[in-house]
């Protein structure tokens, strides 16, 4: 029961109890009062009509008339002429007049007077005695407007004090709905803060709750930064502050692996000329001064481009992935511009010199030819003397329209034909147990099956992304009668990063039952746009979907920003799992992610999980289970 209803129920209750006092203590005072004025009124008319016929006491007749005249202009019950034997002389008698009170008022106050007794005397000789007992009926009729007068007071006294009771509770428990949303985001994982109130009681309670969430915060903030001192030592050379040689590699193995988005790319390499010599003359300080630098503009051209990574290989080699360029070439001559800019900047440019190569890549490329043709291009450029650049492919820079036209149409053709099917891949709990499916778009063109990926590239590169989050959404709707478990949906950064785009993909989701479905979220768009980050959290969880926040690892450092967004389960990126059971400093940033998660309730998987042996690892490790061909594998009926 709410506490409107008791407060209702408890000031009804008060005002009847008042309205009963106060009903018995007035009828009991006018009852008393009444009956005494009516002894005296009885009193006063018998003595006053006795000496009327005492002045015709000889004339019995005349007597019998005046009391007769008496008892029918007044008001009296009956009138009494009494013998000094005992004997009835005379009797006028009448009902009580009705009037409006009912008969239980009546007969529960009871108004008894007493009779009014005067003698009838003719000198000193007694004729008769009077008795008469005049009519209570107005009595009753004054009570009784009395009682309706006090029963409409009490009706008003209770309407009024229950509005302004219900307004004053209002008032008063207004901060409790604030800690209501406080504890409803709590159990969804959201560690909130919301100001205090001014009642006592509940300030007490939102500022433990407070207090909660901002140790919630400091430990996620400690914790990211020991992630981040992990990541540091184990992925980051600790001049430059770019990637180490080891996880560029297997991240960009990854990237060729076809683990990412992106079917293809471009390789940079950058090489410090004569980096020995620049030690020599001007002392290690300088070069590695030079070496921050240089590193810091890498990193932040990489942080700016989602999936964009840079690496220094040794001591004097650069390199920068770049996934999604479409004119690695153009691309590759600004970081060129930029980095020669920095060094002339730092008064080497007649010392130093940064020749530079550039080579085009595809999913399914070896990896040792791959950087076997960046070497051979990069020897070009320094046989060409200074900081020069070369490409590694004659044929790399062909005519940039005709891609553009060539995708362009077929991601219209798809979208105008709806050309789409649904690929459900499992994701298994620890148990062996589906979770949930992943789900994901399976395009056609002219009959024949279209990589999603690419798709998804060329979809982002045109602007169009949100339109193929939405086509896969119909579909998914459409085919819940077909697949009926629950599903996990992603969508793009750019459906995402855009308030209106994120608002029409919204209307479409809410056909989903968020009972059977749930939303994965970038990591990379959480780090970029947190403040619409939050916002998409916000809408997800009020209508009841789940939120994930998926290719989790790379900005561990940012880990915190996400403790209050009520994540409820996360998926390692892949770069994480390859070559896990050979990496312990990939074992150690796991089972450091694991544990961070876990102290939040929020569930942790890992993707692309490929053999029995990675999969035992990440259990150890304290994963709770993952996808990918291993996953498959599991889920296959025995």
């Amino acid at each position: 029961m709410s506490l409107h209803k008791q407060l209702w129920i408890a000031i009804t209750i008060m005002m009847g109890i008042a309205l009963t006092g106060s009903f018995l203590i007035s009828s009991l005072t006018v009852k008393n009062n009444v009956e005494y004025q009516l002894q005296i009124k009885n009193i006063d008319n018998a003595n006053s009509l006795a000496l009327a016929a005492t002045q015709v006491a000889t004339d019995q007749t005349m007597a019998e008339l005046i009391v007769s005249a008496q008892f029918d202009t007044g008001h009296y019950q009956y009138i009494r002429l009494i013998s000094p034997d005992g004997e009835l002389i005379l009797e006028r008698t009448k009902d009580s007049i009705g009037g409006s009170a009912p008969a239980w008022f009546k007969n529960s106050i009871d108004i008894v007077a007493a009779d009014g007794v005067a003698e009838i005397q003719a000198g000193w000789q007694q004729l008769a005695s009077l008795q008469l007992q005049s009519d209570a009926a107005f009595a009753y009729q004054a009570l009784w407007n009395n009682t309706l007068r006090l029963i409409l007071y009490f009706a008003a006294a209770l309407i009024l004090c229950g509005l302004l009771g219900h307004a004053i509770l209002t008032h008063v428990t207004k901060p409790l709905h604030s800690v209501v949303q406080q504890a409803q985001a709590l159990r969804q994982r959201r560690f909130t803060k919301v100001e205090l109130p001014y009642t006592l009681e509940f300030k007490d309670l939102v500022q433990s709750m407070n207090d909660l969430s901002e140790e919630v915060k400091k430990f996620f903030q400690k914790e990211a930064q020991q992630l981040q001192k992990i990541q540091q030592d184990t992925r980051v050379d600790p001049i430059s502050g770019t990637l180490s040689r080891e996880h560029f590699l297997k991240s960009l193995n990854a990237v060729l692996r076809g683990e990412k988005n992106e079917d293809k790319g471009a390789l940079a390499l950058f090489r410090i000329d004569d980096l020995h010599n620049l030690n020599r003359t001007q002392g290690r300080s300088v070069a590695d001064l030079m070496l921050e630098k240089i590193g810091k503009i890498l990193n932040g051209i990489c942080g700016a481009n989602e999936g964009w990574l840079a690496g220094r290989l040794n001591g004097a080699d650069f390199i920068v992935l770049s996934p999604s360029s479409q004119t690695p070439v153009n691309a590759v001559i600004d970081i060129h511009k930029v980095l020669l800019a920095q060094i002339e900047e730092l008064g080497l440019d007649g010392e130093v010199h940064l020749p530079a190569a550039v080579c085009h890549y595809s999913v399914g490329e070896n990896l040792s030819c791959l950087l076997s043709r960046l070497d051979q291009a990069l020897a070009g450029a320094e046989q060409r003397g200074g900081s020069s650049m070369e490409v590694a492919e004659a044929n790399f820079t062909p005519n940039e329209q005709e891609p553009v036209k060539y995708w362009g149409d077929i991601l219209q053709g798809v979208l105008q034909e709806k050309a789409i099917g649904i690929d459900y891949r499992p994701l298994v709990a620890k148990s062996n147990q589906l979770v949930f499916s992943l789900a994901s778009g399976e395009y056609r063109s002219a009959g024949s099956l279209i990589s999603s990926r690419t798709l998804n590239t060329w979809a982002a590169r045109l602007g169009r992304s949100c339109e193929l989050d939405r086509l896969m959404i119909d579909s998914l709707v459409t085919g819940r009668s077909v697949h009926a478990g629950n599903i996990s949906v992603t969508l793009s950064v750019q459906s995402l990063a855009d308030a209106a785009n994120f608002d029409l993909i919204f209307e479409k989701l809410l056909s989903l039952d968020p009972k059977t479905s749930s939303v994965e979220i970038p990591e990379y768009f959480a780090q970029q746009n947190f403040t619409q980050f939050r916002r998409v959290c916000e809408k997800l969880h009020d209508s009841g979907y789940e939120i994930g926040l998926s290719h989790v690892g790379h900005n561990v450092e940012n880990i915190g920003l996400v403790y209050d967004c009520g994540i409820g389960f996360v998926v390692l990126d892949s770069a994480l799992v390859f070559d896990l059971e050979a990496s312990e400093h990939n074992q150690i940033l796991v089972r450091s992610l694991a544990t961070i998660f876990h102290s939040i309730g929020t569930r942790v998987y890992a993707d692309d999980i490929e053999t029995e042996q990675q999969w035992r690892c990440l259990l150890n490790l304290g994963v709770d289970g993952g996808c990918g061909a291993y996953a498959d594998i599991l889920q296959q009926p025995s």
